[in-house]
């Protein structure tokens, strides 16, 4: 297969490093910056670019110029990209910026050289972010605001990008290993749950509002009805992403009606 140059170069100056590009919904996000030959000197930059055309959309400095200095600190790495959010290292820590403009949403400073490009990972208990450094060591952060959350100590420097699966984070290190790192808090779950109406006729639709704490998402709930006349119907329905549910059903016999909701549970890994 030969490539293509038909659409010609997009956006590049020689003198920059680009980093792997990250394309969603039409837009190519890319970083670029330092020196070609001396990747320590020189601006870093973030931009947005127009995957069809190549026109800068926008195009923000994420670490200004610097003299030689002997780390890597202003190489560019590939921005994550989750929502309107875009996350990447910058400088000695981990930044977040608008994914529509590049301004800048909060910056985490670490103290040491970022390597790798930062993963995300949603679970019910928050977004979180994972990155590496040069602190052998694999730092997760808060997605929402940077706090650190917790740190796991490697051999060496985490030079890897981290990567995903089951639940379970992996991650090279330069001491020769993988780590295959998990954290499973224990939990609680509890349903909150009512019904608006304490009288109904025959024929009228009732809804039962429900929700699975803390905001677990795809969980299944079921609904059991007694009916007057002492049977039992069960309706299943699964939580949206914040943990709701809705059921609704219709009343066909005259008499004092019970529901309850209730959840199996399952044993599941959150990271």
């Amino acid at each position: 297969m030969e490539l293509d140059y038909a659409k010609g170069c997009l956006w590049l100056d020689v003198l920059f490093m680009v980093s792997t590009p990250t394309v969603i919904n039409g837009v190519v996000y890319v970083g670029a910056g330092g020196h070609s030959l001396f990747p320590t000197i020189g601006p870093v930059y973030m931009a947005a670019l127009n995957a069809t055309t190549g026109a800068e959309i926008w195009c923000v400095v994420t670490y200004p110029t610097v003299g030689f200095s002997g780390d890597n600190s202003n190489q560019p790495f590939a921005p994550t990209v989750v929502g309107d959010i875009i996350y990447h290292p910058c400088y000695m820590g981990v930044a977040a910026r608008s994914a529509k403009n590049g301004s800048l949403i909060w910056h985490k400073w670490l103290g040491f050289q970022v390597f790798s490009s930062v993963l995300y990972m949603d679970d019910p208990f928050g977004p979180k972010l994972y990155v590496g450094s040069d602190s052998y060591s694999i730092t997760c952060l808060d997605a929402k605001n940077g706090d650190t959350l917790s740190v796991y100590t490697t051999g060496a420097q985490v030079v890897s990008s981290p990567a995903v699966y089951d639940g379970m984070i992996y991650v090279g290190s330069c001491d020769g290993c993988v780590y295959c790192l998990g954290n499973s808090p224990t939990y609680s779950p509890r349903i909150v749950a009512w019904c608006d109406w304490k009288e109904a006729y025959v024929g009228e639709n009732i809804i039962v509002h429900n929700r699975l704490l803390p905001g677990l998402p795809g969980e299944k709930l079921i609904l059991t009805l007694t009916k007057p006349d002492g049977t039992r119907v069960n309706v299943n329905a699964t939580t949206d992403q914040k943990g709701w549910v809705h059921f609704s059903f219709t009343v066909d016999i005259a008499g004092p009606w019970t529901w309850t909701v209730w959840y199996e549970g399952r044993d599941k890994g959150y990271i």
